[in-house]
């Protein structure tokens, strides 16, 4: 079911939602927050590892080096992710 959203609005869902965007027709950007939640007694603060890593790993897609292939990133990171699209024939032999 198409959830359209006004200028300004937002939506907040979790993982479990099955969910896409079409592409972003204007000249601004998309902004998007990932947010992600675990008890400090549990496996405890892994935010600034996680970023890091995926910041390395996985980097956004104006910050990617055109001569990198980033396989290890797309294995981890690249599932359901816009940047597939952006760079659809680079990663349609890694199964994703």
């Amino acid at each position: 079911t198409p959830l359209h959203l006004e200028r300004g609005q937002f939506v907040i869902f979790d993982s479990h939602l099955a969910h896409r965007s079409a592409g972003n027709s204007t000249a601004s950007g998309r902004a998007a927050i990932f947010a992600t939640y675990n008890s400090l007694r549990g496996a405890g603060d892994k935010r600034t590892a996680y970023y890091d890593d995926r910041r390395k790993l996985w980097p956004a897609t104006a910050d990617r080096d055109p001569n990198e292939e980033y396989a290890v990133g797309a294995a981890i990171f690249g599932f359901a992710t816009p940047m597939l699209s952006v760079d659809s024939e680079k990663y349609k032999n890694m199964g994703l």
